[in-house]
């Protein structure tokens, strides 16, 4: 439809447009109209040329033309008719001043020149079609994953509001989404959110009303993008006191680059606060709050609410705040879990997996068997790589390690136990999960 549409404009793009000769062997003259371009609204001026077949012009010749829908069979309904004769130039001429609420259909064209058995009846048909155009509106051009924007499309017919007329859909990824209608704002809506970052190409496809004398619309697709930018996380990850002061970092957890915050420091009713700048993702910030004397707080329950007044963007505001009353605060650790031991000959395949809320650096192991309290055989291994991962075991990420272990007839008859992290270098969440007893 979009191609014929374009090859139609493309035929009435000049002021006069001429149709083929007639082509009647048998008639006695040879019929040619041009004529403006065949638009609703438009006063369309139509001339039928009439010329002998040895190319005389033809003066004063009965002349009879007729418009109507192709698939009409009675021509007195819905038609134009006209006639006359010819003028000296051998050219009659006449008007169809369209109707902008014309029928949208295929017509014909009938033209008879001459009468009796003296005559040529020439015809051709064309489409008398409507363009529409998309007026698309973006609340933002630019959101956060996860984040509305509100799409609205305003749908023009010929340039003329006609509100609701067809469907509007919304194609992304190869997933269809239908429009809704706002009869108020007469126009098409819908709310769209993207967890993929980066930019959104969607396509915004018009399919016209299918109802008789309508049927000449073509659809329209028109592409617009969104960018569709990481969310920012803020956290409190780590607290520490110097004298009177205390040192704050926060950590971006999110996918996107945060915009300039405040933490806020309080006990009872009294706080300070401070500006932390942008803080790209997965990286840290650390601020120095200068609060109160020592002495007057160090019973009481402190709090750092970092973005406190909710002033910069994230896609999640639950963790920004932590309560806390010792010198030394973690908020985001590690949680070294053994979850798998297997054997083959005196070497232990050892699987770890950190199933904290942060990265964990390089840690020692122990192992030994015989009983939990008085063992034989202690066994010190370091492991502070980590494959692709270095040397910091991230969040979520397993790792197995190979640990040499003794002759195993000498323990083969004894339970096993390991101990990850067993001197605690490695501040965790949870120490519970670190030991484990078998025997293989």
């Amino acid at each position: 439809m979009i191609v014929a549409l374009l090859l139609l404009l493309a035929m009435f793009s000049v002021s006069y447009v001429s149709a083929a000769e007639s082509s009647d062997a048998d008639g006695s003259y040879v019929v040619k109209v041009t004529h403006d371009e065949i638009k609703r609204g438009n006063n369309v001026n139509f001339t039928i040329d009439v010329k002998e077949k040895d190319g005389k012009v033809a003066s004063n010749v009965y002349t009879y033309a007729i418009i109507k829908p192709a698939n009409d069979p009675d021509t007195s309904y819905n038609a134009l008719e006209r006639s006359g004769r010819t003028d000296s130039n051998g050219k009659f001429k006449f008007n169809w001043n369209i109707n902008p609420n014309q029928f949208l259909d295929k017509y014909v064209v009938i033209v008879t020149a001459g009468t009796g058995d003296n005559k040529t009846t020439y015809k051709y048909n064309f489409d008398l079609s409507a363009t529409p155009t998309l007026d698309i509106k973006l609340s933002k051009k630019n959101i956060y994953e996860g984040e509305n924007t509100n799409i609205l499309v305003y749908l023009k017919i010929d340039g003329n509001d006609v509100g609701k007329f067809g469907n509007v859909i919304l194609v992304c990824n190869n997933k269809l989404y239908g429009m809704n209608y706002d009869d108020k704002k007469r126009c098409y809506f819908i709310n769209y959110n993207s967890l993929i970052l980066g930019k959104n190409s969607l396509d915004i496809v018009y399919v016209p009303l299918n109802a008789p004398g309508f049927d000449n619309i073509p659809s329209i697709r028109e592409k617009i993008s969104v960018n569709v930018i990481g969310t920012p996380d803020l956290v409190i990850s780590k607290i520490k006191r110097s004298g009177n002061n205390y040192k704050v970092t926060i950590k971006n957890i999110g996918k996107g680059k945060s915009e300039a915050s405040k933490l806020k420091l309080s006990y009872k009713k009294k706080y300070r606060t401070v500006k932390v700048k942008e803080i790209n993702a997965g990286k840290t910030k650390t601020v120095t709050v200068k609060f109160f004397k020592y002495n007057l707080h160090k019973k009481n329950k402190k709090y750092a609410h970092i973005n406190y007044n909710g002033k910069s963007y994230e896609g999640n505001y639950s963790n920004n705040k932590v309560a806390f009353k010792s010198d030394l605060y973690y908020g985001l650790l590690p949680d070294l879990a053994i979850t798998k031991v297997s054997r083959s000959g005196n070497n232990y395949f050892l699987t770890v997996k950190n199933i904290g809320n942060e990265s964990s650096s390089g840690f020692k192991i122990l192992m030994w068997y015989g009983s939990k309290k008085k063992g034989k055989g202690y066994a010190e291994f370091n492991s502070n790589k980590f494959g692709q991962f270095g040397n910091k075991l991230p969040p979520g990420v397993s790792a197995t390690l190979s640990l040499p272990y003794l002759d195993y007839k000498t323990n083969s008859k004894f339970y096993k136990y390991i101990l990850v992290n067993y001197d605690k270098k490695v501040p965790e969440s949870n120490y519970k999960n670190n030991l484990i007893r078998i025997k293989i």
